[in-house]
This record gives structure tokens, sequence and C-alpha cells, in this order.
């Protein structure tokens, strides 16, 4: 199936009301616009994997944790920590269904994302 779309913004955008709409979940269109975000900036390969020499092109979320605590500074550690929350929700949202064969499933996705999102939250400088 074709889907014409005049740009990607609005084609996640109106993926997201669509779905939520269709599952009775409330969202401000801020949450929208941030996640139609989230989702154009890992349409490219190079936004959401790792190139690290190697190894797993997907560096582990603990990795990610660690080094947003070892940040120099604060707005490094708040990049960091966005990006651990940003990549845990995008596994989260499109893998769930895989993640339950998994040794690390889906709630290990969502508490490392929660626990990212909420050190910013308390930053305040997200």
């Amino acid at each position: 199936m074709l889907v014409k779309q005049e740009s990607l913004q609005n084609y996640f955008h109106d993926c997201l009301y669509n779905s939520l709409h269709k599952h009775n979940v409330q969202a401000t269109d801020y949450t929208i616009i941030y996640l139609a975000n989230l989702l154009i900036n890992f349409t490219r390969t190079e936004n959401f994997i790792d190139a690290n020499e190697g190894r797993s092109p997907l560096k582990p979320l603990a990795i990610h944790y660690s080094e947003a605590l070892n940040s120099t500074t604060d707005h490094e550690r708040n990049i960091a920590l966005r990006r651990l929350g940003d990549i845990a929700l995008f596994i989260c949202g499109l893998f769930s269904e895989s993640l339950k064969t998994k040794a690390v499933d889906v709630d290990y996705y969502a508490a490392m994302g929660g626990t990212a999102y909420g050190h910013l939250s308390e930053s305040q400088n997200i």
C-alpha cells in the first residue's frame, strides 16, 4: 500500500494520533510531536545504531546509563539520558513482541527509559 504524505512529520503525527485515538489513550500535542520527531530521527540508521569497533551495533542500555552518569557536564549528561530514554522508548514501542522471548525483556527497557526520563524531569533540562 502506497501512502502519500507531504512529510514524515505529518505521516508519523497522523499514525500516532490515529493509534492513540483507536486505543483510547490521551496524549498532549507536545507528546505526539515529540514521538513523531523521535520516529523521524530513528528513520536514519546512524541515529539509532552505534558504530563501535566490532561489537554489537546496539550499545546496551546499561552502558548508555553509565556513560550518562559519568558525563563531565550537566549538558552532556542530559543529552546522554535523553538518548537512553529515546532508544528505550523506541525499542519498547516497536519491538515489544520480540522482546517477550529475550533474556532482557520489555520491562527492562521501560524501566531504563523511565529512569532516564525521570532524571531529566528532575533536572528540568530536557
